[in-house]
């Protein structure tokens, strides 16, 4: 009776084992299923994603690749694979650019991604040539950056480019016409110079037919305010900025030329000049010219007699936007009372006119000791008509213009 016992829960045991068994393969299958169902959509969902990521890269206007540690290419889009040569981006992977058409740029390009992977830095917006046999050299501009994993390890080298071509032949265009302009604004230069040197040598030639002093006085004042606007001319010619002068240079040149003019030495008549370094435009460095010619000429006459010693003080410096000029001398002075402004002179009426008028400045005089002219006048009084690698012409401000 107890083996029937025995025999009986053995049997139960088994049964309970195998139905065990059952349910846990029921649960396998399940979760097989289950699994199997979340891998598909977790597939598919992936599958969407690059294929939006190759959609992205395929729409982006420029090209774009990668590639790993040795240089191959791991992807692209598809504009790159066109450059390429190849229908699909998927043809590039594992290539290097010894097997594309650019094989000539091979060792340019690859020379920057290994300088990029090894520096860790990016690499942007260069410009390098590229050569192909359908088109032949084109121009692109390009960036690089290395491509890091998870861990901040570079891996490779993500980079971008874009066709400059068409623009790079337009800035040749240009230049080339810049420059074509500058060649002849330089040769007007040039010869307006050369034209006002052949009056000034008119001039001199007429006076040496006359011995009347008065005559022979106003043939030198032409020719120094001749000379005075030619050397702009000239300064701007031989200067590489070819519409800002020099205003230091020149005025100190201006003035070491008028002692020669006048036949007044240096020795007996000591030039002081306290110069600030001062680029001006065209309009403005020509009427200081004048008014330096003018006022020079005034001193060597009325100053100093032909045996006194003295000096002449020519300063020039910039104060916020003010431009000051100062000519001062130690001479005979005039009386306390003059009036410059309503002198006979036309000279004093030239210097006016010029300061008030043309640079819309001031001027006035001090006789304490000698004479001392201060004149004024703002340093933005004309604006460049033309921009440039090279600005090389100016107009008026709308301020002066309607004076």
């Amino acid at each position: 009776m107890g083996k029937i016992m025995d025999g009986k829960k053995q049997q139960q045991e088994v049964e309970r084992l195998r139905q065990l068994v059952a349910e846990l393969e029921q649960q396998c299958m399940h979760e097989q299923s289950s699994f199997q169902e979340t891998l598909q959509n977790k597939t598919e969902e992936l599958a969407k994603a690059n294929q939006m990521l190759q959609l992205v890269l395929d729409t982006i206007p420029v090209r774009v690749f990668w590639k790993d540690r040795d240089c191959r290419y791991l992807g692209c889009n598809r504009l790159f694979a066109q450059d390429a040569g190849r229908k699909h981006p998927q043809e590039l992977l594992g290539c290097d650019d010894y097997q594309m058409d650019w094989k000539d740029e091979a060792d340019l390009y690859r020379a920057d991604d290994r300088d990029v992977m090894e520096s860790g830095t990016a690499k942007v917006n260069y410009e390098e040539p590229q050569t192909r046999s359908d088109i032949g050299t084109i121009w692109l501009r390009t960036s690089k950056i290395p491509l890091r994993d998870q861990q901040g390890a570079v891996i490779g080298v993500l980079g971008t480019y874009e066709d400059i071509t068409d623009r790079k032949l337009s800035e040749e265009k240009l230049s080339a016409s810049l420059q074509e302009k500058e060649v002849l604004l330089k040769e007007l230069y040039h010869r307006t110079k050369n034209n006002m040197q052949v009056i000034h040598s008119m001039l001199m030639l007429q006076s040496m037919q006359t011995d009347d002093s008065k005559l022979l006085s106003i043939f030198t004042d032409l020719q120094n305010k001749i000379h005075a606007m030619s050397m702009v001319h000239q300064k701007l010619y031989e200067s590489n900025n070819l519409l800002q002068v020099d205003l230091k240079e020149y005025l100190y040149d201006l003035a070491t030329y008028l002692f020669q003019s006048h036949n007044v030495s240096m020795d007996r008549i000591h030039l002081e000049a306290e110069l600030e370094d001062l680029r001006v435009l065209m309009d403005i460095a020509m009427p200081c010219g004048l008014i330096l010619s003018e006022l020079f000429s005034n001193t060597f006459k009325h100053a100093f007699s032909e045996e006194s010693k003295g000096k002449i003080r020519l300063s020039l410096k910039k104060e916020e936007d003010l431009i000051k000029l100062q000519v001062a001398d130690n001479g005979t002075g005039v009386p306390p009372d003059f009036d410059f402004r309503n002198a006979e002179g036309l000279g004093l009426m030239t210097i006016v006119s010029i300061v008030e008028y043309q640079l819309s400045g001031t001027i006035s005089l001090q006789t304490d000791q000698g004479m001392c002219w201060d004149i004024q006048f703002k340093d933005n009084l004309y604006t460049p008509r033309i921009y440039s690698h090279q600005t090389v012409f100016s107009e008026p401000k709308e301020y002066l213009s309607t004076r």
